[in-house]
């Protein structure tokens, strides 16, 4: 993800696998979470605080979201 993207669970350099893309651009990735960052792991701890949610069970958890693909670095690409 690069940096600026509005997306609280995920943060600049997050690495997804591709999951749906639309004609209108919007593109559906999933977050892993063996991916997940120290960044994003502490948003969670924070949203887990204040929804009273359980922080463990959420940081395991793979998260899909829909994202702008001007928010997103192409990798790995030959």
């Amino acid at each position: 993800m690069n940096a600026g993207a509005p997306y609280g669970i995920s943060c600049e350099g997050t690495l997804v696998q591709l999951h749906s893309y639309s004609e209108d651009g919007t593109v559906g990735v999933i977050v892993t979470a063996q991916n997940k960052l120290p960044a994003a792991i502490q948003y969670e701890k924070m949203l887990s605080n204040k929804h009273g949610k359980d922080a463990d069970a959420m940081h395991k958890q793979d998260i899909l979201v829909r994202i702008d693909p001007k928010h997103m670095t192409r990798v790995g690409v030959n």
